[in-house]
């Protein structure tokens, strides 16, 4: 890393950014060790203190932001669902479609997204409209414009913010998915947008996203020939709040952690991706919900196989499912929490197949039929199997 490039960011954040409460750690003042023995010789007693403050300074930052951090309730489905409507003010005001259309890629979005949560059946939708088409809405926005030395800017927290949460039914289709994360996405001219007195180009984590690019913001002194940002990865960053991430900096454990990448980060080496540590940390969450919804449905399942009768075509096809299951332990122990969540999954839907091939017991021409001998093998082991499972879910009903 450019140790310049991390000295000004460092700058920047106790500069311009006070409001986060960075804290006080000695890496702020010094980009490496290099530079501090520079000042503080290490062979010293003093010396030796202050290269011990600094290195727990900086893995303090890892510890507590990165191999620790604090995920939120995080929605979670099989089906997720992206819709990103951009409300374009720039084609009034002198910009062509063509000129702007680059700022977010469904494809980009897609493609990552597919390939960091793979376990998830991902939709991505964008969908360019006129600002001007939604009368309401325009009306609305540049009701709240107020105008400072740094120019024009809406405060969201006055009104504008509580008006888009509950117009968001109005604006995107929640029956797409299972779980569905909306995003209003606002071009504008000149105006910008903030939130308690900070300007944003994000705003995510309520389970909606608001995203805000300018003429300024997108091109270099608004000029078209000179592309300065897309919108991408900001997309994906704020959708991750929305997933359950956090950011990896905070008050308590400053920002030493900063420099690793993750899409997450707000020194992310223009990084889309989310690192393996928030890739496993959303996967351990959504197994947990499979595995609890597979175990359910199975107990429902067996004692559905109980009441019809016990039907001895179907006594390997449930060893199967249950294999599956106790795959998914053994696979999620191992940290293989992708192979984990889809042995699950793949129990889910052998579930409900058993459902119907219980009543159609014939129609199960999958496999040999077992033995006789491995019948009563099987039937011994499952029945001793999941009336342990239905005992436990008694017990926690209690």
């Amino acid at each position: 890393i450019d140790l310049s490039s991390r000295s000004w960011y460092f700058d920047w954040l106790l500069t311009a950014w006070t409001a986060f409460h960075p804290g006080s750690f000695s890496y702020y003042d010094y980009p490496d060790i290099d530079t501090l023995i520079q000042t503080h010789d290490p062979y010293t007693t003093a010396g030796k203190e202050i290269l011990t403050t600094y290195i727990a300074d900086w893995l303090y930052s890892y510890l507590g932001n990165v191999f620790s951090a604090y995920f939120s309730d995080d929605q979670i489905g099989e089906s997720y669902s992206l819709q990103v409507k951009v409300f374009d003010n720039l084609t009034n005001n002198g910009f062509t479609a063509e000129e702007i259309e680059w700022v977010i890629s469904e494809s980009r979005m897609s493609n990552q997204l597919e390939k960091d949560l793979p376990w998830i059946d991902w939709e991505v939708d964008v969908d360019y409209v006129l600002l001007t088409d939604y009368p309401e809405l325009y009306d609305e926005i540049t009701s709240y414009v107020h105008e400072d030395v740094n120019g024009m800017y809406v405060e969201v927290t006055e009104g504008l913010f509580d008006y888009l949460s509950n117009e968001l039914t109005n604006y995107f289709n929640f029956d797409a998915a299972d779980t569905v994360l909306p995003c209003y996405f606002f071009l504008t001219n000149e105006i910008g947008f903030r939130y308690t007195g900070i300007s944003f180009a994000g705003l995510g984590g309520m389970g909606w996203e608001i995203l805000l690019g300018t003429q300024n913001s997108i091109f270099k002194d608004a000029n078209p020939t000179q592309p300065r940002r897309g919108y991408s990865a900001v997309m994906i960053h704020e959708l991750g709040h929305s997933l359950g991430l956090p950011h990896p900096h905070s008050s308590v454990y400053g920002w030493g952690s900063s420099f690793f990448q993750d899409v997450m980060n707000y020194f992310s080496f223009s990084e889309e991706s989310f690192s393996t540590f928030n890739q496993d940390g959303l996967a351990r969450a959504h197994f947990k919900y499979f595995f609890k919804q597979t175990k359910e449905e199975f107990e429902d399942a067996y004692q559905y196989f109980i009441d019809n009768g016990s039907p001895i075509e179907l006594v390997g096809f449930i060893a199967e499912i249950d294999s599956d299951i106790e795959n998914s332990v053994i696979e999620y122990a191992n940290m293989e929490y992708i192979d984990a969540i889809n042995s699950t999954k793949t129990a889910l839907s052998d579930i409900e197949d058993l459902f119907y091939y219980i009543l159609h017991p014939d129609e199960y021409t999958e496999e040999p039929l077992p033995t006789e001998e491995t019948n009563v093998y099987f039937l011994l082991s499952i029945l001793v199997l999941v009336p342990v499972f239905m005992l436990r879910k008694k017990k926690r009903g209690k």
